[in-house]
C-alpha cells in the first residue's frame, strides 16, 4: 500500500530542487507557469485539514447572514421603478416566456439524495417511497408518472453535507429529497435550453475559456464571485425571475436543511449546490444583471463572468447591489493575466496548474498523477520534450513511474491506463495500413452492481432512451470499476488516436 504523504514530500523535494537549477534560465511565462504549480499543486489535496467541515460551516453561516441582509434590502426598494431591477425583469421575462409546459419527472442519477446514499442506484430510488417537500406535494398529485402512485414521504427541507474544495475547506451542499432533485432538474434542462438561445451554452466551457485567453488582446474583464451559490437570495431570485417561474421553483425548493447536528434552519438563500435547478438559474441571474449594465455579449457559466473592461466596474457594482460578493483574487479586470473556467493565462499563453486532489494510496492514482503532470508540460507554448516544463518536471515523472508496475501509453491518448509515453518509446505495427503500438496497460477489476428489476422497468418507463437492457429486454447489471491495489496489467495493442 503506497503511503500519499511520502509521495507528496518527494515531489515536492523533486520540484523545488529542480525549479532552483532552472531559475536562471527562465522567462516571465515559463517562470511563472512553473511557480504556479508548485503553489497549486496539492492545494487541493483531500484530507489534509481535520478542521476542513467547520470552516465550511463558518462560511456557510456568512452567507446566510448575508443574504439576510440582501433580502432585507430589496425588500425596500421599489422594484417596479428600480432601473436595475426593472432591466434584469424585462430581459429574464423575454429568455423564459412563459412556462407553457406540464413540468414533469426529470432524469436522476446514482448521486446521494435525502435518503439514499452516494451510489444508491436510481431503480432503488424509483421503487422506494421518495421524500419530498410540502410544498412540492402539488407537483405530485398532477403527475401522471407512475412512479408517483407510490406513498411520498414529506420531509421540511434537504440536508447538508460537504464534499471536498481545497486541503484547508470543504464545500458545503444541499443534499435535496429525491422528488424534488427529479423535478428541480427537469426545470434546470428546460432553462438551460432557453439559455443557450441568447448564446449561453451550458454543455461548453471552452467559450468563457477561449475568451479569457484573448482577454487581453480584446479589453475583456473575468469576474468571479465568493460563495455565489450559497449567496443567491431569496428576494434577488424573486426580483428578476417572471412570477409565474418563482412560483414554479420555489414550490420545488427546499425552504429548510437539515444542519448535521440534526437541527433544522430556515434558509435565507433560495437555493445551493445539490439543488437540481441551481447552476442554470444563477448563471441566467447573472446574464441578466450583465444586460441590464448595457453589455450586449456577456459570456457566463455559472459564476464565471466575463465582460468588456469598460462595462466591467458597472457589472461589478450591479452584481453587489443584488448582494452577491465579487472574489478579488480570482476577478481580473486589466492587466496580462486572467482566468475563467478553469483555463489561466498569461499574456494568453497557458499557464493553467494541473491539481493534485486525490491521495495517493493506489497505483491507479499515482499513473493519473503523472499523467496531470505530463499534459501540464505538453500545454507549454514552446511544446518540445525539451521544453522547461518537461525539464522541470523530469524527475518527478521518473520518481512516479519507479513506484508502480510498468505501464504505458501513448501520449496522443486521452486515457489514464497507463503512464504516458511519447510515440518514438512504442513499437510499432502496421496492418490493413492501420499503425498500432505495443502498450502495457492496467486493468482494473471490476463487479456487478444489482439493481432492482422492478424499479428499472419502471425507470425505462419514464425514461425509455436511458438504463440499458439485454436482447430480451431484461435489466443489465451494470459493471462499476473497483480502485483495487492489485490490477491486473495487459499488453495490448493501441492506435495513437
Amino acid at each position: 500500500m503506497l503511503i500519499h504523504e511520502n509521495i507528496v514530500t518527494e515531489v515536492t523535494r523533486l520540484l523545488h530542487t529542480e525549479k532552483e537549477r532552472l531559475t536562471p534560465h527562465l522567462d516571465e511565462v515559463e517562470g511563472f507557469a512553473i511557480e504556479y504549480l508548485e503553489s497549486n499543486l496539492f492545494r487541493k489535496l483531500k484530507g489534509n485539514s481535520k478542521h476542513a467541515n467547520t470552516a465550511a460551516f463558518r462560511t456557510w453561516e456568512e452567507c446566510e447572514a448575508k443574504c439576510y441582509q440582501t433580502n432585507n434590502h430589496l425588500n425596500s426598494v421599489n422594484w417596479a421603478y428600480h432601473p436595475l431591477i426593472k432591466r434584469a425583469a424585462r430581459i429574464c421575462k423575454s429568455i423564459l416566456g412563459n412556462p407553457d409546459f406540464i413540468g414533469d419527472f426529470g432524469t436522476l442519477s446514482n448521486n446521494a439524495t435525502y435518503d439514499h446514499k452516494f451510489g444508491t442506484h436510481k431503480s432503488f430510488k424509483v421503487k422506494c417511497a421518495a421524500t419530498i417537500t410540502t410544498s412540492a406535494l402539488l407537483w405530485c398529485h398532477s403527475s401522471t408518472n407512475p412512479w408517483f402512485s407510490s406513498e411520498m414521504k414529506p420531509v421540511r427541507g434537504n440536508r447538508m453535507s460537504f464534499v471536498p474544495k481545497t486541503a484547508e475547506t470543504s464545500r458545503p451542499i444541499a443534499v435535496e429529497p429525491t422528488f424534488n432533485v427529479a423535478y428541480q432538474q427537469a426545470i434546470g434542462q428546460i432553462v438551460r435550453t432557453k439559455l443557450k438561445k441568447v448564446g449561453i451554452d451550458l454543455n461548453n466551457q471552452n467559450h468563457n475559456k477561449n475568451a479569457a485567453q484573448n482577454a487581453m488582446r480584446c479589453g475583456l474583464a473575468t469576474i468571479d464571485l465568493k460563495s455565489a451559490s450559497d449567496t443567491l437570495a431569496f428576494e434577488a431570485v424573486r426580483a428578476v425571475l417572471p412570477p409565474e417561474w418563482f412560483q414554479i421553483m420555489a414550490e420545488l425548493r427546499s425552504p429548510m436543511t437539515r444542519l448535521p447536528n440534526g437541527k433544522w434552519r430556515h434558509l435565507e438563500k433560495f437555493s445551493s449546490m445539490g439543488n437540481g435547478f441551481n447552476f442554470e438559474l444563477e448563471t441566467l441571474i447573472f446574464f441578466c444583471i450583465c444586460r441590464a449594465c448595457g453589455v450586449k455579449k456577456p459570456l457566463v457559466y455559472g459564476d464565471d463572468i466575463i465582460v468588456p473592461q469598460k462595462e466591467a466596474p458597472l457589472v461589478i457594482k450591479a452584481l453587489e447591489f443584488m448582494g452577491f460578493i465579487v472574489n478579488k483574487y480570482k476577478t481580473f479586470l486589466s492587466g496580462n493575466f486572467f482566468e475563467s473556467c478553469g483555463g489561466h493565462y498569461l499574456y494568453g499563453l497557458d499557464v493553467t496548474p494541473a491539481y493534485q486532489k486525490e491521495s495517493l494510496t493506489h497505483e491507479a492514482e499515482v499513473i493519473r498523477f503523472h499523467n496531470r503532470l505530463y499534459r501540464w508540460a505538453l500545454r507549454d507554448p514552446y511544446s518540445t520534450y525539451e521544453n522547461k516544463r518537461f525539464k522541470y518536471i523530469a524527475s518527478t515523472l521518473r520518481y512516479l513511474r519507479s513506484l508502480c508496475d510498468k505501464t504505458y501509453i501513448p501520449d496522443t491518448l486521452q486515457r489514464d491506463d497507463g503512464f504516458l509515453r511519447p510515440l518514438s518509446f512504442f513499437k510499432t505495427k502496421v496492418k490493413h495500413g492501420v499503425v498500432t503500438y505495443l502498450c502495457c496497460i492496467l486493468v482494473q477489476k471490476t463487479q456487478k452492481c444489482k439493481i432492482s428489476n422492478d424499479g428499472a422497468y419502471l425507470y425505462k418507463l419514464l425514461h425509455p432512451s436511458e438504463l440499458n437492457a439485454s436482447k430480451q429486454g431484461y435489466p443489465v447489471y451494470l459493471r462499476d470499476c473497483n480502485r483495487s491495489p492489485t490490477p491486473l496489467v495487459k499488453e495490448v495493442e493501441l492506435g495513437a488516436l
